[in-house]
Parts: structure tokens; C-alpha cells; sequence
């Protein structure tokens, strides 16, 4: 038995859209920003408060982050304990 699409055939395109909560562009003054922090609080990255201490939401403070990772500009060190983790400037 077969079942046939009652609804007809469409040649429109799907719309492609860029959203999400933690998906933004590189904004303006991140990467400045970012590197300023994280020069002053190795750890202001990883704290769950980290994003007050910016001034961002919780979802732009995520995003932040990913870029700052992302262009290379910093990196999460090596250390093998999670308590003594923290994000560290790279030579870029």
C-alpha cells in the first residue's frame, strides 16, 4: 500500500535563517573586551557570573566567548584540574 502527499509541491525555497539564543555575529568591541577580562581574571570566563561582570547576557557572554576561541585570541590552558583552569592570551 502507498500513500500519496495530499498537499501539492512547492518551488519556494526554504528560508534559511540564523538564529538560535547563543548564535551571534562578532559584534562590535567584543575582542577588545574579551581581552581586557581575560588580561585582568584568567577566570572570568569560566565563572557563571562572568557575564555580569562584562555586561552581557547570558547567551552573548556564550557567544563572546566561542569568538574569542574561535579568532585564536585566547585559548583554555592545559592544566589538568578544572579548579585551576583559566582562559590565557595567545601569542596572536
Amino acid at each position: 500500500m502507498t500513500t500519496t502527499n495530499t498537499q501539492p509541491a512547492t518551488t519556494e525555497k526554504p528560508k534559511l535563517t540564523f538564529a538560535r539564543h547563543e548564535t551571534f555575529h562578532l559584534r562590535d568591541g567584543w575582542m577588545y573586551k574579551g581581552l581586557q577580562a581575560v588580561k585582568h581574571n584568567s577566570q572570568v570566563m569560566l565563572d557563571k557570573q562572568g557575564h555580569h561582570h562584562l555586561g552581557l547576557g547570558i547567551n552573548m557572554f556564550k557567544s563572546m566567548k566561542y569568538w574569542l576561541q574561535a579568532t585564536a585570541l585566547v585559548r583554555l590552558s592545559e592544566e589538568k584540574s578544572l579548579h585551576s583552569r583559566s582562559f590565557e592570551l595567545t601569542n596572536l
